[in-house]
């Protein structure tokens, strides 16, 4: 018997088991979404051109991913469990959840004053946010994170080249693709979810060097 390959088959068991025994926000919010999608999809959805009221109640639950079977459902399930478990590795679940909702309260915000400013009438039924705004804040601080942690310069720059690139894709890239077809709404809520990623991000990395000159000071 090999039990070089048993050892390491007991240790992935033992450390998926300590994962899934942390991962109280990507159960919490996997769970919600099936209880929301359960009731009525379209309940959930924000339109543009939906009254200010509609667009606020609706603000959070327009977050989870709504499908109109279960079987469809599935993909967005594992897309954002896998987003969630992915932007962990270097933040908080407790600050990811302030992420989540300041991301889309500025995401609904800025995409209620696009839908006053700039949308035409057909765009204006076309639906609003989801969960790319927050997928994009946590993503965004997560390549970053990751860039200054390494050491080689060139590895560090990739990093943030690859926020930077992923960025402008998600904002300029998709509304030069999607055009009149919710460009515009893509632009507006995926900038707010990125400047939500890169400010967490900034204010973090400031907090961090205050308390490194603090105990540098101290010794």
């Amino acid at each position: 018997m090999d039990f070089s390959r048993l050892d390491m088959s007991e240790n992935l068991l033992a450390r998926t088991y300590d994962r899934l025994q942390t991962a109280y926000l990507t159960l919490g919010v996997l769970a919600t979404t099936v209880a929301m999608n359960a009731l009525d999809p379209q309940e959930l959805t924000v339109h543009a051109g939906d009254s200010l009221p509609v667009q606020a109640e609706r603000a959070f639950p327009s977050a989870l991913p709504t499908s109109a079977t279960a079987l469809d459902l599935v993909v967005p399930l594992a897309q954002t469990a896998a987003t969630i478990e992915i932007a962990r590795a270097t933040t908080s679940q407790k600050e990811l959840l302030g992420m989540a909702a300041t991301a889309q309260v500025l995401a609904c915000s800025a995409d209620a004053v696009a839908d006053r400013t700039w949308l035409d009438p057909a765009e204006r039924a076309q639906p609003d946010v989801g969960f790319s705004a927050i997928s994009d804040a946590w993503i965004s601080k997560l390549l970053l994170d990751v860039g200054d942690r390494r050491r080689n310069p060139f590895a560090r720059w990739g990093f943030r080249a690859a926020a930077l690139v992923g960025a402008s894709y998600a904002t300029v890239g998709e509304y030069l693709v999607n055009g009149a077809d919710g460009g515009k709404l893509d632009l507006t809520s995926h900038t707010a979810g990125i400047v939500v990623g890169v400010g967490t991000y900034l204010l973090e990395k400031r907090k961090k060097q205050k308390l490194r000159a603090a105990a540098e000071k101290k010794n």
